[in-house]
């Protein structure tokens, strides 16, 4: 039930520039570019500059600020609609200010495509040594009819971007990025250049993502201030919006949790326009907006706009925004909502059997630490009162466009990020992770079924794995399922799966999406085959190989030199080939003595470490 908000692709504002001439060396054609911009002296003579945009876009229209200040800074604004949008961008870092008024720190990839489009903003590719910005020239391309070159460029401490030349006129066609969840390019297109002080600006943009162009947004420049005045604290942290209510004196409380047909609810009390709506919301971590089922919509009388579309599991799915001016869950008042409309209740009732009055997703998430006992009880903490349990494990969560993901290793050796999701009961790969892992080479066909969700539905496989490795934790023959003919966010290569219920239900959950980290402590629901880890780090098999897989940041393994891909040659003695999963299992979940000595090959020769190995729970 997964959506795609292209909310982060508005923002992108500005002059991403690149002339193309064919046959002509990296050198030669950044030469050409700065020329054709204007000249070099003009370019490099800039320190900052001002752009007021009109926007129209997914059914709405309202405006764009971007402001720069060389040689690392940026602020964007955008206005539309029931959206307000802030990106503030510095060399060491960034925020954004989302729909809702939450305020976070840029996550590493957010903050490396900033810096290339402020790079490619300020001229530097064209002005920068080709070594520099990684510039090179991919081949002969056509954008809009027109016959074009295409470069590659690799902005320092930046993402991989493409840029169209013109082969003519040798201005910026187009501007291509690959988005963080690996589902498919960004596009900025470029035209209408005017001159403005003898410099050469694009003064229509289109932006949008190739797997869902309908959600396109257009920029009509109606303004360009070279060096203007900035004020004072432009570039700081923004300001918060305070959203969220606890009763007065209270700063944790429980409520009740169902676990039903693989999914999580929680009861909710909304109020619209003078009228109020019992009933329930799912659960979905993963889920970048939070939704209502039109339906529920109109009777609480709240006003919708837009039109756009957001990918699901078995395709697109069509969306509106309203604002929901209160939502209660247990003692907690969320207040001045914006949030998704689309016709979901009917789709969750006939596959789960539970009518919903809608979803709630990263707006309700990362305003408050949530704990998740799947025997029944969901806890609300209020900011930053949770304290971590003594016992469990901390693992880090990144954001992949507002969905938090964790590593996991599936049968020992196929590691990568999982979307943490609560919206999902299967643990899921993806099609090109199960592809090239070979999936079904190595655990036969499986099981046919049909992977819904509010996209429609996949046909899929279940397969039964070796084991799935989650931080400390190790659970065996697990479930998965390995899509046939995958839709929707089912084809990203930047996420490998999503970690859903039937693994998640073995544990308590604390998700502090403020914090980036899930908290797991095993539950009542714990199979036979959870082993706790004791150690942290885990040692197993790959191929033909035993290796390091895994050491948690700043361990005890990690202090004593150990890193994940470390070929491992003995064991307490034993050469590392004699042991068994099982006896590997059983020696770091602390069953099998106090201490221990490794021996690691390294290019250098071996290399004895030894270990203590703290006794089980």
């Amino acid at each position: 039930m997964k959506r795609r908000f292209l909310l982060a692709t508005v923002l992108a504002l500005g002059m991403f520039v690149a002339p193309a001439v064919a046959q002509e060396d990296a050198e030669a054609l950044a030469a050409r570019v700065a020329a054709a911009l204007g000249g070099r002296d003009r370019l490099e003579a800039l320190e900052g500059w001002r752009i007021v945009s009109d926007v129209e876009g997914i059914g709405l229209e309202g405006s764009a600020v971007s402001r720069f200040q060389l040689p690392d800074r940026q602020r964007n604004e955008l206005d539309l609609g029931p959206l307000s949008l802030l990106l503030v961008v510095r060399d060491e870092g960034g925020w954004h200010r989302d729909h809702n008024g939450h305020v976070v720190a840029l996550d590493p990839h957010d903050h490396a495509d900033a810096r290339t489009s402020l790079y490619v903003d300020a001229f530097r590719p064209w002005l920068d040594p080709p070594a520099t910005s990684g510039l090179e020239i991919v081949g002969p391309a056509e954008v809009g009819g027109r016959p074009a070159i295409r470069v590659r460029i690799h902005p320092p401490g930046g993402n991989e971007a493409e840029i169209a030349v013109d082969a003519e006129t040798a201005l910026p066609l187009e501007l291509r990025q690959r988005d963080h969840a690996g589902l498919g390019l960004e596009v900025m297109r470029m035209g209408d250049y005017r001159s403005v002080d003898g410099v050469q600006v694009p003064f229509e943009l289109t932006s949008y993502n190739d797997q869902l162009p309908e959600n396109r947004s257009l920029y009509r420049i109606r303004e360009v201030r070279w060096d203007p005045p900035l004020a004072a604290g432009l570039f700081e942290r923004p300001a918060e919006q305070s959203d969220v209510t606890f009763p007065a004196g209270v700063t944790s409380l429980e409520l009740p949790l169902a676990y039903q047909a693989g999914h999580l609810f929680v009861p909710a009390h909304l109020i619209g326009q003078g009228v109020g709506v019992d009933g329930v919301l799912l659960l979905d971590t993963a889920t970048t907006l939070s939704m209502l089922d039109r339906g529920v919509a109109e009777e609480l009388g709240l006003a919708r706009e837009g039109d756009l579309s957001g990918l699901a599991v078995g395709g697109t799915l069509d969306i509106e925004l309203t604002r929901l001016p209160f939502l209660q869950v247990g003692g907690v008042l969320v207040e001045e909502q914006v949030v998704g409309v689309a016709d979901l209740a009917a789709g969750i009732r006939e596959q789960l059997g539970v009518q919903v009055l809608g979803l709630l997703g990263y707006d309700f998430f990362s305003r408050m630490v949530v704990t998740l006992d799947y025997g029944g009880v969901c806890s609300l903490h209020h900011g930053n009162t949770w304290r971590v349990p003594a016992d469990g494990v901390t693992l880090p969560l990144t954001f992949v466009d507002q969905q938090p993901v964790v590593a996991g290793t599936l049968d020992g050796i196929h590691g990568g990020g999982w979307r943490l999701d609560t919206g999902a009961d299967a643990l899921t790969v993806h099609a090109p992770a199960a592809e090239a892992w070979d999936l079904r080479g190595d655990h036969g066909d499986g099981v046919a079924l049909s992977a819904t969700g509010m996209g429609g539905e996949t046909a899929a496989r279940r397969l039964v794995a070796d084991r799935f490795q989650l931080g400390a934790y190790a659970l065996d023959a697990p479930r998965i399922v390995v899509p046939e003919a995958p839709g929707g966010v089912l084809r990203a290569e930047g996420i490998v799966g999503n970690l859903g219920n039937e693994i998640l239900e073995n544990f308590t959950v604390t998700v502090d999406f403020s914090g980036r980290r899930v908290h797991l402590q095993p539950g009542p629901r714990a199979a036979d085959g959870l082993r706790v880890h004791t150690v942290d780090f885990d040692v197993g098999w790959v191929g033909t190989r035993v290796e390091v897989l895994w050491v948690a940041p700043e361990g005890v393994g990690h202090a004593a030199g150990l890193r994940a891909g470390q070929r491992v040659v003995k064991i307490g003695g034993r050469q590392a080939l004699d042991w068994t999963e099982g006896e590997l299992a059983r020696l770091w979940a602390g069953e099998a003595g106090s201490r221990t000595t490794l021996v690691i090959r390294e290019d250098r020769g071996r290399r004895r470490v030894s270990l203590e190995i703290p006794p089980a729970p």
